[in-house]
Parts: C-alpha cells; sequence; structure tokens
C-alpha cells in the first residue's frame, strides 16, 4: 500500500499539527504494509481542510481518481474569538470546497466527528483518537487504526471505480445487443485495467482473470471493435492483447482486435504487479 502524507509548509509550521503528521510518518515507516512515496500513490492522506495548497492538490488527486483521506485537524471547527471555544452546530459546505475532492475523512475527537457528519454528506468518516492531544491512546495504536482506514478506503474506492465504469459501459452496451453479457463483462475490464495502468499498477491476478473470461466469451467481434472505437481504448486493448500474449499464452484467435507491440505494450507490461516467471 503506497501512501503520500501531504501537508504545505503552513501545516507544518504548527507544531500541534507537525507533531501528529511526523508520529504517524514514523510509525508508518516501520510498517510492513506501507510505503511511503509521494510517487503513484495509492491513497494520499492530506492535513488541515482550509489551507489553499491543500485544496488545489486534492483537486487534483480527484481528477485523477486517486483516494484522498482528510485530517482536517480542527481546521473547520468555528471559534468564538473571544474564548476560543469551538461552537456547535452545523457546518456550510460552501465555506469548505476540498469536501468535494476528498473520499473520506478523520476526525480527532467527538466534537470535530459531530461537526464532520453534518457537512460530508455520507462520506466516510472515522474518530480516531489523536495521540499528541489525549492519553487514552498510545502513537502505535493510533497508527495502526489509520493504517486499517486506510484499506477500507482503498476499498471503497475501488468499489466506486468499478461501479462508475460499469454505469457507463451499461448506457453504451445494451442487453438485447449483447445477450449473453460478455461484451459489457470485457469492456468493464478492459476500462478497469486502463485505470490501474494510470494508476501505475496492474496485479497479474486481473490479468489472469481477464486471460480466463477472454478465452471463455462468445461475441460479435465486428460490434465489440466498435465498442472498443467509441470508449477510446482501442489502442490500449491492442497493446493490452501483447502482453497476454506474453504472459497468459492467450492466443490471437480468443482476441476481439489485432494485437499491438510497442512503447505502450512495454509500459504496461513494466507496469505488471506480484508475477512470478
Amino acid at each position: 500500500m503506497r501512501i503520500h502524507l501531504y501537508s504545505s509548509a503552513l501545516v507544518e509550521k504548527d507544531d500541534y499539527k507537525s507533531k501528529f503528521i511526523n508520529i504517524l510518518q514514523h510509525y508508518l515507516s516501520l510498517s510492513p504494509d506501507v510505503v511511503l512515496t509521494a510517487e503513484n500513490p495509492d491513497i494520499v492522506h492530506v492535513f488541515d481542510g482550509k489551507d489553499k495548497r491543500n485544496i488545489t492538490y486534492s483537486a487534483k488527486l480527484y481528477n485523477m481518481e486517486i483516494p484522498v483521506l482528510l485530517s482536517p485537524l480542527n481546521s473547520f471547527l468555528p471559534w468564538k474569538s473571544h474564548r476560543k471555544k469551538a461552537k456547535k452546530g452545523t457546518l456550510k459546505p460552501k465555506k469548505y470546497p476540498i469536501v468535494k475532492f476528498v473520499t473520506a475523512f478523520h476526525a480527532s475527537g467527538q466534537l470535530e466527528y459531530n461537526q464532520l457528519a453534518t457537512l460530508v454528506d455520507g462520506k466516510n468518516t472515522r474518530l480516531i483518537e489523536n495521540s499528541v492531544i489525549t492519553n487514552s491512546i498510545t502513537d502505535e495504536l493510533m497508527v495502526q487504526q489509520f493504517v486499517e482506514y486506510y484499506k477500507e478506503i482503498l476499498v471503497i474506492h475501488d468499489q466506486f471505480i468499478k461501479e462508475k465504469i460499469n454505469q457507463k459501459v451499461s448506457k453504451l452496451i445494451t442487453s438485447d445487443v449483447d445477450i449473453n453479457g460478455n461484451m459489457k463483462k470485457l469492456c468493464s475490464m478492459f476500462l478497469y485495467i486502463e485505470y490501474l495502468y494510470r494508476r501505475h499498477n496492474i496485479p497479474f491476478s486481473i490479468l489472469q482473470e481477464l486471460s480466463t473470461t477472454m478465452f471463455e466469451a462468445e461475441y460479435n467481434e465486428d460490434k465489440f471493435a466498435e465498442y472498443l472505437e467509441t470508449l477510446k481504448i482501442t489502442n490500449f486493448v491492442a497493446s493490452l492483447e501483447s502482453v497476454l500474449f506474453s504472459r497468459s499464452l492467450l492466443t490471437e484467435g480468443f482476441m476481439p482486435i489485432a494485437l499491438k507491440e510497442g512503447k505502450l505494450a512495454d509500459k504496461i507490461e513494466n507496469l505488471i504487479t506480484n508475477y512470478s516467471k
């Protein structure tokens, strides 16, 4: 699991927030399930919800379909200036543009959790106590809870992507044309693997599943080729077929279009993970 912990220079100047981020960074670096990296992350953890740099970066990640976990760290809580106490009540989404781009939220305390629930419109929110400000949780346990939360967010995000793809394909391919559903299923698989390609991580097990499906499926090849053109994935599928030919021994007779060797096929092959020769 590749995780990027992102915070702006302004956030890092805040001792309380900086200490929280440093604890996460230290213990996550010790976890066998985690690789901390800004390069092709599976998920990005952003700190502070009002910082303009964080909003801009979260919008970029949203467009790239990379899930974002936000720890507002009380940046959403309205304060009474004369007492510095958090107000109770609801928050107005228009005041917090980052909310649109965030996949899931972390609350440090019950008050923040309750107010986030009024703001985020059903998005996943988890209360994980902050070990910087309470003795009721250790640093290690806090980070362990975050690791589990990261994993849950990735599952939720993956389901969202697949549902989005299925809806797109269903609008294009109707049941009266694709009676057995094979073209719809294969197009969805191709689009999902294209998504994984953009995320720089294609598990070999996915390609094995695709090969089996292509081997067993019956469909109108001419009509299927038209759908690939409409979905603008003809070149990608042709290049992917070249990889399947070399990695899974799928023969051309079970491919909807002619395979294509070249730079794209090489890039796809280099992004395959968990493959043993």
